[in-house]
């Protein structure tokens, strides 16, 4: 019900970040796939025709704009090796986000009572295709893979709140040692990245 206010906070995020169409992708996916096709297209046009129209008159006032902007950033040299690499530490730097992400959908695909939204599913497709492709450019890094980490996060969210529910039915000493080994489950992968940085 959220149509065109979510179209208009991707443009802003595209302005933000050249690079992001992600959400706008997933959106328009997520109809398309929902037999609403009428409505993916005119919400996809109407991002299409908001961002050309900032790019005109941007460009209209600063002669220079899209020069600055997206020529002078473009990547020299490609590395297509930089991507898979970059994925695979973002996924070892966070692999409780990801185990729970993981068992969120699994979760989800055998309840009834599932929580994961199919938009989310598509966003996080559209942002990983959308971060490997941006990864491939000389000079980038596992922080390129930050949008498909936020869709991990939100998939996960669900699961972590499921498995802190069934730790109140526990004692108090064995609630206190797996609300460890569930902290630890998110927290190590960063603590090893912050040592791999050292």
């Amino acid at each position: 019900g959220y149509g065109f206010a979510a179209v208009l906070l991707c443009v802003l995020g595209f302005f933000s970040k050249q690079s992001s169409v992600a959400a706008i992708g997933a959106i328009t996916l997520f109809l398309w796939f929902e037999g609403r096709r009428g409505r993916a297209v005119a919400l996809a046009s109407t991002w299409l025709c908001a961002v050309a129209a900032i790019l005109l008159l941007l460009n209209w006032i600063w002669p220079h704009y899209l020069l600055n902007t997206f020529t002078a950033v473009s990547a020299i040299y490609f590395d297509p090796w930089a991507a898979p690499h970059f994925l695979l530490k973002t996924i070892v730097l966070n692999f409780g986000i990801v185990i729970m992400a993981i068992a969120a959908i699994v979760y989800d695909s055998t309840s009834r009572h599932g929580s994961t939204k199919r938009l989310v599913l598509f966003f996080l497709g559209t942002a990983t295709l959308e971060n490997l492709t941006g990864a491939m450019r000389w000079g980038s890094n596992a922080y390129y893979f930050l949008p498909m980490l936020a869709a991990l996060a939100i998939i996960a969210a669900p699961q972590i709140d499921r498995l802190l529910e069934s730790l109140s039915r526990l004692g108090k000493p064995a609630q206190l040692s797996m609300a460890g080994m569930v902290a630890a489950a998110l927290l190590l992968g960063n603590a090893y990245g912050n040592l791999d940085v050292l």
